[in-house]
C-alpha cells in the first residue's frame, strides 16, 4: 500500500479518489460511512483503533482530508470544531510519528486575516473566524505531535461537486438555478484552485519528503465576483445574473478576510504544477451539464 486517505466522501476526497483511479495510485480510503471494497473503517476518534489500523495497514503515508469546514457550524460549536480540526488530527499525527508513517494534513488560507497578502508560509497567522482558529490550532498541534509532518494550506476550491453541493462551482450553479441571482463579493480575493489540481498536488506531496507548512494554491488571485464570471463563462451559465457586492452589504457574525492571496513560490520550487486561477478554470474547470 502507498497511501491511506481520510475524508474520502468529502468534496476534495472525491477528487483525490478520482485521481487515484486515473493514475493507478495504490491507495485506500478511510471511511466513516459508505461502501468501498477494502476501505479502512477504524473510527478516527478512537486512538487505540487508529493505532491498530496503522499497524495493520502499514501505509507509506496518511493524507488527512477530513475536517469540519462549515464556517457556520464551527461558530455554533467551537468545542466541536476544535475537537475535529485540531485534537483529532493531532492524535492521528502522533500515531503516524510513532510508527514512522508520513503524515500530510490539510489547513486553510483562512488562518490569515486578509490584511497583508500575498501570504508566505512564514507570515504570522491571525484567523478571524472560529473555523480559522480551529484550523490554526490544528496546524500547531499536528507539527508538535509529528515534526516531520507536512501541513498544506489550501484556498477556496472549485470544480464539479462529484455528487456533492460543495465548492465554488456548485455554489454558483445553485444560486443561478431557476432564474436566481448570484451575489458575489468584489472585495474578497482568493487564490482559488480547481479541486482536481489540489488532489494531484496532494498525492504528489504524500510521496515527497518536505515538511512544515506549504501553500498550495493558484499562482495569483481573483475576487469572488471575477471567479464567478470566469466559472459561468466556462460552464455556459448566464453571467448577467451575477451581481458584484461588497462584504459590508452582507451582515456576518464573524468578520471575513478581504484578501487571502497565497504566495506559492515554495510549492513551485518543489516542482508542483500550479495554474493561475483562470488557467485552472479553462483547463480543468466547470463544464456544462
Amino acid at each position: 500500500m502507498e497511501l491511506l486517505f481520510t475524508g474520502a466522501n468529502g468534496f476534495l476526497g472525491r477528487h483525490v479518489a478520482a485521481v487515484v483511479a486515473e493514475e493507478g495510485v495504490r491507495a485506500v480510503p478511510w471511511l466513516r460511512r459508505g461502501d468501498a471494497a477494502g476501505a479502512e473503517r477504524a473510527p478516527l476518534e478512537d486512538a487505540a483503533a487508529v493505532r491498530r489500523a496503522l499497524e495493520r495497514r502499514r501505509p507509506s503515508a496518511v493524507l488527512h482530508l477530513a475536517a469540519r469546514a462549515d464556517v457556520g457550524a464551527c461558530l455554533a460549536d467551537p468545542e466541536g470544531a476544535l475537537a475535529v480540526n485540531a485534537e483529532l488530527p493531532a492524535r492521528l499525527a502522533a500515531a503516524c510519528a510513532e510508527l514512522g508513517v508520513r503524515f500530510v494534513h490539510l489547513s486553510t488560507d483562512m488562518v490569515f486575516d486578509g490584511t497583508r497578502a500575498p501570504y508566505a508560509e512564514s507570515d504570522l497567522p491571525r484567523p478571524l473566524s472560529t473555523y480559522g482558529r480551529s484550523k490554526r490550532a490544528g496546524e500547531e498541534a499536528v507539527l508538535a505531535a509529528h515534526p516531520a509532518a507536512l501541513v498544506v494550506r489550501l484556498p477556496l476550491l472549485f470544480g464539479d461537486g462529484l455528487g456533492l453541493a460543495r465548492g465554488a462551482t456548485e455554489g454558483l450553479r445553485r444560486a443561478l438555478a431557476n432564474g436566481g441571482t448570484a451575489k458575489l463579493f468584489r472585495d474578497e480575493r482568493r487564490s482559488a484552485l480547481h479541486a482536481r489540481d489540489a488532489a494531484r498536488a496532494l498525492i504528489t506531496l504524500s510521496r515527497a519528503t518536505c515538511s512544515g507548512l506549504l501553500h498550495v494554491a493558484a499562482r495569483d488571485a481573483l475576487s469572488r465576483h471575477e471567479l464567478g464570471l470566469a466559472l459561468a463563462a466556462r460552464a455556459g451559465l448566464e453571467s448577467g445574473r451575477i451581481e458584484a457586492i461588497a462584504q459590508a452589504q452582507v451582515p456576518s457574525a464573524e468578520p471575513r478576510p478581504s484578501d487571502l492571496e497565497l504566495d506559492v513560490r515554495r510549492a513551485l520550487a518543489l516542482g508542483l504544477a500550479l495554474p493561475s486561477v483562470r488557467e485552472g478554470v479553462e483547463r480543468d474547470g466547470a463544464r456544462p451539464r
